[in-house]
């Protein structure tokens, strides 16, 4: 029976690739997302958004990710808030309808568990250890989705807690399900009518975590599953996309599956052909868009709008955009316009 689950993937993605000629379903703006800021969120002037709203509403975008270790920013001591940086990029993308998808940061430098440590050569900063007292978390959502209800639609239950960056150099599905009910209780005493996605998983090609989230009852404390996904691999990709759709399925508790991060690298090109790669990108493009909505997925975003990297202290920038950091287009943006343009406006 061991092959059963690989055949079934293999008839799907050859089913798909026999449709993906097709062209895409209409669609509207609000089913295509990025991440604005070059990954800076609140930290990025209101300059940077102005600049990159025009390329967002070119590319037919309707949604962009905010995401962050931002709690210091927003709560710099326990109960004092301060939300005017954020109220500005909030009421400066929802005056251009694009809609926001929060990833709420697990901890402040004030109340973090720990930190920082270092493990396989990556720091883990003291933000990615949840805050001692899971009270400060929902208290800090109940007072988030408050301040911004009705402009604020969608939070994200931190990011990729499966991935050791991000959970404390070890994910802990336990610990990670405890910060998730916290926040999940906290956004909807603020805002009963916002959407809570799971925090994006980062390795749904191992089902692993997916499994504890469904079995340790994770499905009753969000309304929208979350994956990310960084391949070159049709194959992979449906994998990914066919192990979380079980997993939802298996739940008995039906949720929107989104991808909120997708591209063809995670960090930098591994060849030298930086032209070529960025070809395949661009090629790629529109597969991958075409095999999510065509099986389901509700929204999907490309990471990023633009590269990023040296602007947040690496030494190159990386690779994964539609934009460089100094905001030129790359093959990429035009696929994705082209593809929009079909999907959205029918052209």
């Amino acid at each position: 029976m061991r092959g059963l689950p690989v055949l079934l993937i293999a008839l799907t993605a050859l089913a798909w690739e026999a449709s993906a000629s097709d062209g895409a379903a209409r669609l509207t703006d609000k089913n295509f997302g990025t991440y604005m800021g070059g990954v800076l969120g609140v930290w990025a002037p209101i300059e940077t958004y102005q600049k990159e709203v025009p390329y967002v509403k070119d590319l037919n975008i309707g949604i962009t990710r905010l995401n962050t270790d931002c709690w210091d920013e927003l709560e710099p001591s326990r109960g004092k808030y301060s939300w005017d940086k954020l109220d500005k990029i909030v009421d400066l993308l929802r005056a251009n309808d694009i809609d926001i998808l929060f990833t709420v940061p697990i901890s402040a430098k004030w109340n973090a568990s720990g930190g920082p440590v270092r493990v396989n050569n990556f720091d883990i900063g003291t933000t990615h250890f949840p805050a001692k007292d899971p009270r400060d978390i929902e208290d800090f959502c109940f007072a988030l989705a408050s301040h911004f209800k009705g402009r604020i639609k969608y939070y994200e239950a931190w990011n990729e807690p499966d991935l050791f960056i991000f959970w404390k150099g070890k994910p802990n599905v336990d610990e990670y399900i405890e910060v998730l009910k916290r926040m999940y209780t906290g956004l909807k005493r603020g805002d009963p009518d916002c959407k809570v996605l799971v925090g994006g998983i980062a390795y749904a090609l191992d089902d692993s975590f997916m499994k504890g989230l469904w079995k340790k009852g994770a499905f009753d404390y969000f309304d929208i599953f979350s994956i990310h996904i960084y391949t070159k691999s049709t194959w992979d990709a449906q994998r990914a996309l066919t192990n979380t759709q079980n997993i939802i399925k298996w739940s008995g508790k039906p949720k929107p599956l989104w991808v909120t991060e997708l591209s063809t690298t995670p960090d930098f090109f591994k060849s030298n052909d930086r032209a070529g790669e960025e070809r395949e990108k661009a090629e790629l493009l529109p597969r991958f868009y075409d095999m999510f909505f065509k099986q389901g997925v509700e929204a999907v975003f490309w990471h990023t709008l633009r590269d990023c990297g040296t602007e947040i202290g690496m030494p190159k920038d990386f690779d994964f955009g539609l934009m460089t950091s100094d905001y030129k287009k790359l093959p990429a943006y035009d696929a994705l316009k082209k593809y929009t343009d079909n999907a959205v406006k029918g052209e």
